[in-house]
């Protein structure tokens, strides 16, 4: 989020790059679009870690897989519309999204961490640990080290 807004901040500075107007006019919209996808990034990113850590390197795959058609097709549609460099954005924001939307859906519906937090629910007589599990018997004193 703060490299966002940093970014989004810096865009009244790209006239000092260029003394030609028509670059920094075609690197503004770029600019804008690549701060609005700061937040949206982080979140991706650490989600596909969160699934690296979990091993489940099919579902990124498929993820993965399922994202780059979204983006080829996008930039196809953009390209027909002309909409030039803001396109390949809006396409990028678009590969993002969907790798978005797979990493909540596999956090909240499908995951293992999804499977474990439904399975605690009403397990009335579990307790809860430092880190968050639920136990129903307390782990085992370590033996004599």
């Amino acid at each position: 989020f703060i490299l966002g807004a940093a970014q989004f901040l810096c865009i009244p500075l790209i006239g000092k790059f260029s003394a030609v107007e028509a670059v920094n006019e075609a690197a503004r919209g770029p600019a804008a679009l690549v701060a609005a996808s700061q937040f949206l990034n982080g979140i991706v990113f650490a989600g596909e870690g969160i699934m690296q850590g979990l091993e489940c390197y099919r579902g990124l795959a498929a993820l993965s897989a399922i994202a780059a058609v979204f983006f080829l097709s996008s930039l196809e549609i953009v390209k027909s519309l002309g909409l030039g460099l803001n396109g390949v954005w809006i396409s990028f924001l678009l590969f993002n999204g969907v790798r978005l939307v797979g990493v909540l859906l596999h956090r909240y519906k499908i995951g293992p961490l999804a499977r474990r937090a439904s399975q605690n629910v009403g397990d009335g007589d579990a307790h809860n640990t430092s880190d968050g599990e639920n136990n129903k018997t307390p782990a085992p004193a370590a033996a004599g080290n």
